[in-house]
């Protein structure tokens, strides 16, 4: 493919160092650059130059830098990658003078950046799905424990466990917008799903069966499951969205529970890569017009992942 260059946002995350080494793997003549906030961190082994941003609340800052590194650097296509980042540029995309960029539609954040309001939204399709509180309702929880994590994505970080109506009370008032969740069982059945809306409106689905790690999947099996496989290409078709998503949730003995959807590509994209769900790829070829890669999803593959020390 003809020579580009690419602004990875957050890479000094996982996610932003994933996406970079697809790119680099897929693309090897593309120039790749790579901004955060605070550049003191492992992106720049991930990138062919690391520039510093201001952060998001800064917005208009945000804006003025990250177009002059658009312009001084001629970026040909943009990723945000945080969610901070991607909300930003959801509700400026005129103001960021890039000529292509992938980024959730409109549609998936609305209903994916708000864990309530991905609730209410299952709820409306009749859809098994937690029960789910904000705090100022806390009084309503009809049983302990339960979750508590922030109303607004985040990953699977801070999440924490509520035993009662007085730890209730107690994350209501000093957590900032948290929601109370029910416990799915059994919680080794957790599935996460990668999702991805072609243009043309085609639906691919792969489903893996996770372990956590400090927050991060640490192992993954590919599974197949027909009932999981249907009511991700129902939600998909509901949303009507395109492009890349993340559906997590539980295999309960009355089937599939949906707790969350992540607009946006999930710590998982690398593993999913390589189990045959190149969503990324497929991300960019559309956005370039160019033929779409096939795959054969690896069923019953498992997959880990561990950490890498390097000198500075």
């Amino acid at each position: 493919m003809k020579f580009k260059k690419v602004l990875i946002t957050s890479i000094g995350g996982d996610i932003a160092q994933a996406v970079s080494r697809i790119i680099r793997e897929n693309f090897p003549s593309w120039q790749v650059y790579g901004s955060d906030i605070d550049t003191r961190n492992s992106g720049k082994f991930f990138v062919d130059k690391l520039l510093k941003l201001p952060p998001t609340n800064l917005k208009n800052k945000y804006i003025k830098k990250i177009n002059s590194y658009i312009n001084t650097y001629k970026i040909d296509l943009f990723i945000p990658i945080s969610d901070n980042e991607i909300i930003l540029f959801n509700s400026n995309r005129k103001k960021i003078k890039v000529k292509n960029s992938i980024c959730p539609s409109k549609n998936l954040i609305k209903i994916g950046n708000d864990k309530y309001k991905t609730n209410l939204f299952l709820k409306s399709l009749n859809l098994h799905s937690p029960w789910t509180y904000i705090s100022k309702d806390y009084k309503k929880i009809p049983s302990f424990p339960c979750i508590v994590k922030p109303r607004f994505d985040r990953g699977s970080k801070n999440i924490f466990y509520c035993k009662n109506f007085k730890e209730a009370e107690f994350f209501s008032k000093y957590l900032n917008n948290p929601i109370f969740q029910e416990i799915l069982y059994p919680e080794k059945k957790e599935i996460t799903c990668g999702i991805y809306r072609f243009k043309n409106k085609k639906i691919k689905v792969i489903q893996l069966m996770r372990k956590l790690k400090d927050g991060y999947t640490g192992w993954s099996k590919v599974i197949k499951n027909s009932k999981i496989e249907k009511q991700c290409i129902k939600i998909a078709k509901k949303i009507n969205f395109f492009g890349p998503a993340n559906f997590q949730l539980i295999l309960t003995k009355k089937g599939p529970a949906i707790f969350e959807i992540n607009p946006r590509f999930s710590s998982t994209v690398l593993m999913r890569h390589y189990l045959g769900f190149p969503d990324l790829v497929w991300s960019i070829e559309e956005k370039f017009n160019l033929k779409s890669t096939e795959n054969k999803i690896l069923i019953n593959k498992k997959i880990g992942r561990y950490d890498e020390i390097n000198f500075l």
